[in-house]
């Protein structure tokens, strides 16, 4: 499992593999997580996307619509073409 934080990722490839979050919005507030960088060279593997609970209705909307990786980190595995699969507990 990883967790996404918006504002986190940047698009020049320069970065770590590995991110220390700071201010995660969820406790514990320090978390660590991959960069795009890192989570591309996991590009041949399976990625599920987990969307469960109401609280996750409006992420879930923002990255069936396209809605680019720099607000939403987690649109990445949809625009760089990973192996990935939505699970949702979400009824339309």
């Amino acid at each position: 499992f990883a967790s996404l934080f918006p504002g986190t990722y940047t698009e020049n490839g320069k970065e770590e593999q590995v991110l220390l979050v700071e201010d995660s919005p969820k406790p514990p507030a320090r978390r660590t997580t991959l960069s795009y960088r890192g989570f591309r060279t996991l590009a041949t593997s399976k990625v599920f996307l987990l969307f469960l609970g109401e609280g996750k209705r409006e992420a879930l909307k923002r990255v069936l619509s396209g809605e680019d990786p720099k607000t939403l980190p987690v649109s990445f595995f949809i625009t760089e073409s990973f192996d990935s699969t939505i699970i949702t507990d979400l009824k339309e």
